[in-house]
C-alpha cells in the first residue's frame, strides 16, 4: 500500500501527517488491501469527524466505496456508533443513505446490540426499514425487546415504530418474558397491546397479564409497575382470560401477586402523588 494508507492504518492513525497528504494531493479513494478500507472508511469508523470534513471539502471520490464487509464509509459509521461523521455523510452526499441503494438492515440490528451507539446514529439507523426482520425473525423492535436494549427500543418508539406490528411473539410479551419492567412500561406508554393470547405452561390459551404474574412472582415491586402502567394506559382489569378468569379471579386461584397488586386490580386506580 502507498504511504497515505499506511499513515491511515492500525487503531492510531497518524491524522496529522495524512492530513498533509491529504491536502499534497493523496488520493482518498485508494484502498487498504486488508480491509478495503479508504480514507473515508477511517474517518466515518474512527469517527473523525474534523479529517472527514477535509475530505468532503476536497471533492475527491471515495465516500461511496464498499470494503472488503461489504460497507460503506456511512454504514461503517453507523454500526461503529459514529454518529456525527455518519450525519456529515448523509448531509454532505444524501444518495450516501438511500433506502435500499447503500444500506442494509444489518447495521440496524447491529447497532441495537451496541445499546448505545448514540442518539443520531440510531435516528439514521431508521432511514431502514425498521419492520424487515434479522435471522431470529425478528424486526428492529421485537430484537430491541429481546436483548433488553430500552435505549433502542427508545428511540424506535420515538420515531413512531409501532409495538404492535410483527410476526411471531410481540415487543411486549418479549419483555415481559425477560421480567424487564422499564421496557413493560414504555411499550405500554407507547401503545403496545396489553390483551394479546399467549400460551401458559399447561399449554392452554390465556392472556399476557397471566405471564405477568409469574415472569415477576419473585419481583413484587416490579410487578406493581407493570400493572399500574396498563391502568394507566386503559387497560380494563376486568377483562376474562378463555376460561373466564378476571386477573383478581387469577390470583386467589394462583395465589399470585401481593396485597398492593390486588387492591390495584379490585380499583382499578394505580397510586397518585396529586394534590386533590
Amino acid at each position: 500500500p502507498g504511504e497515505f494508507v499506511r499513515v491511515l492504518s492500525g487503531y492510531e492513525p497518524d491524522w496529522d501527517s495524512a492530513l498533509i497528504m491529504l491536502l499534497r494531493g493523496a488520493e482518498p479513494a485508494e484502498k487498504d488491501p486488508v480491509t478495503g478500507d479508504n480514507a473515508f472508511h477511517r474517518a466515518a469508523g474512527l469517527g473523525n469527524i474534523e479529517f472527514l470534513k477535509q475530505l468532503v471539502a476536497s471533492g475527491r471520490q471515495g465516500w461511496d466505496v464498499k470494503n472488503l464487509a461489504g460497507h460503506t464509509p456511512f454504514q461503517l459509521a453507523v454500526i461503529s456508533g459514529k454518529g456525527e461523521t455518519a450525519h456529515l455523510l448523509k448531509k454532505s452526499f444524501p444518495e450516501s443513505s438511500a433506502s435500499g441503494a447503500m444500506y442494509n438492515i444489518g447495521a440496524l440490528f447491529r447497532a441495537i446490540e451496541k445499546d448505545d451507539p448514540g442518539e443520531t446514529a440510531y435516528r439514521l439507523m431508521l432511514d431502514s426499514d425498521p419492520y424487515k426482520v434479522n435471522a431470529l425473525r425478528l424486526n428492529a423492535l421485537q430484537y430491541a425487546a429481546k436483548i433488553g436494549s430500552f435505549k433502542a427500543a427508545s428511540v424506535l418508539l420515538e420515531h413512531r415504530v409501532s409495538p404492535n406490528k410483527y410476526a411471531g411473539d410481540s415487543p411486549l410479551k418479549l419483555a415481559v418474558w425477560n421480567a424487564d419492567s422499564e421496557l413493560v412500561c414504555l411499550l405500554v406508554a407507547h401503545g403496545a397491546d396489553p390483551d394479546i393470547e399467549v400460551v401458559d405452561i399447561f399449554g392452554r390459551k390465556s392472556l399476557l397479564f397471566t405471564e405477568i404474574f409469574r415472569r415477576f412472582a419473585a419481583e413484587p415491586e416490579k410487578m406493581y409497575q407493570c400493572f399500574e402502567a396498563l391502568i394507566k394506559n386503559k387497560w380494563d382489569p376486568h377483562i376474562k382470560t378463555p376460561d373466564g378468569d378476571t386477573p383478581l379471579v387469577w390470583m386467589e386461584k394462583w395465589n399470585a401477586g401481593t396485597a398492593d397488586v390486588r387492591e390495584l386490580l379490585r380499583s382499578g386506580k394505580p397510586e397518585t402523588n396529586e394534590l386533590p
